[in-house]
């Protein structure tokens, strides 16, 4: 009718996970985070002041005491890439930890930064290393499915819980006969069943999070799609 006014119709803005400066990134994800960042660059820190580092011995002298956890299949590729190649690879390790803490603590290239991160936690866990690296996969785990559920589309989700349940498969059954042991007290150091956990329970988180954003055919305001409107 005449004189009424229309009512404003009220926009629900999407999260941008791009900028925290705007406040528009939640607390919950920020702590994370920069709890990240600050422990990569600690740990590029660390290995660029520590005596031999540059010159490969550090490494060397990790590959022939520190290993003795390393996943069977794995050693070959200590022996003959990483050992032969030492400067080069700590040399790279270095420069990578120093980017990934300054690309999450300016919030710059952040899934870039958490792909380039999980590549070297996953090698460190493959080389015996699974503390601090597995936590480490469990924060970046985090920051990845807020990601998922607020910065991409339906048919993206969708995509990424495939490509999720896809690559745990994978894991279970390429490193399922290296498992040396299912002792409670004793799996958290067994990098084999730390990552074929891990890979899991992302799969499962990940399509979870899809489910629960789908739209449903019964849920308030969704009609089915055999259902048409008369007028």
């Amino acid at each position: 009718m005449a004189g009424e006014k229309t009512p404003k119709r009220r926009h629900h803005r999407r999260i941008n996970p791009t900028a925290w400066r705007s406040g528009q990134t939640p607390s919950w994800i920020l702590l994370p985070q920069l709890f990240l960042a600050i422990g990569w660059l600690r740990a590029g820190i660390a290995n660029a002041i520590t005596d031999g580092w540059w010159s490969g011995e550090t490494l060397r002298r990790f590959l022939d005491v520190d290993t003795s956890h390393a996943v069977t299949i794995y050693q070959p590729f200590l022996t003959h890439v990483v050992e032969p190649f030492a400067v080069a690879v700590a040399t790279m390790v270095c420069i990578a930890e120093l980017a990934i803490g300054a690309m999450l603590a300016l919030n710059r290239r952040v899934v870039g930064a958490l792909l380039v991160a999980a590549f070297l936690n996953v090698h460190f866990m493959l080389a015996g290393v699974v503390n601090p690296s597995a936590f480490y996969l469990v924060i970046a785990m985090v920051i990845v499915l807020w990601r998922l559920e607020d910065g991409i589309s339906a048919a993206e989700r969708r995509a990424a819980a495939r490509r999720a349940g896809f690559a745990a498969l994978v894991t279970t059954l390429g490193l399922a006969p290296f498992v040396t042991t299912i002792q409670p007290a004793q799996v958290i150091d067994d990098p084999a069943i730390m990552l074929i956990f891990l890979s899991v329970v992302f799969a499962i988180v990940t399509w979870w999070a899809h489910d629960q954003r789908a739209p449903r055919s019964d849920s308030p305001g969704v009609l089915p799609s055999s259902t048409s409107i008369e007028s």
